[in-house]
């Protein structure tokens, strides 16, 4: 072996060796070992899909205020620009007699 490739294959394991050390030391911890709060985030995801498609199915207005902090100017934007949007597509609905019939979610 030459003298530069035995440094880049030394400098190779070394690297090697760090990723890992570092993979077992807990560097590389899934994101529920990190947060957590994970959990909790998940929940409300799932909670916000299931309502969507609850809406959807029954052709109602979404109802997230049991999952959101309304007194936060940015979400009271988002609701306002979620519930306008539901308005048309309730609109659309009717107008064109369209309904969900199947629909599916899953979080994972």
């Amino acid at each position: 072996m030459r003298r530069s490739s035995k440094i880049y294959y030394f400098l190779f394991l070394i690297s090697v060796t760090c990723l890992v050390t570092a993979g077992n030391s807990g560097f590389m911890m899934s994101y529920e070992e990190k947060d957590p709060d994970y959990s909790g985030i998940k929940d409300v995801i799932n909670s916000y899909f299931a309502l969507k498609y609850e809406a959807y199915k029954s052709n109602q207005p979404y109802d997230f205020l049991s999952l959101v902090d309304n007194q936060d100017p940015k979400t009271n934007m988002w609701l306002s620009a979620e519930r306008d949007k539901r308005e048309i597509e309730i609109f659309i609905n009717k107008t064109f007699d369209t309904k969900i019939t199947k629909y599916n979610f899953l979080a994972t």
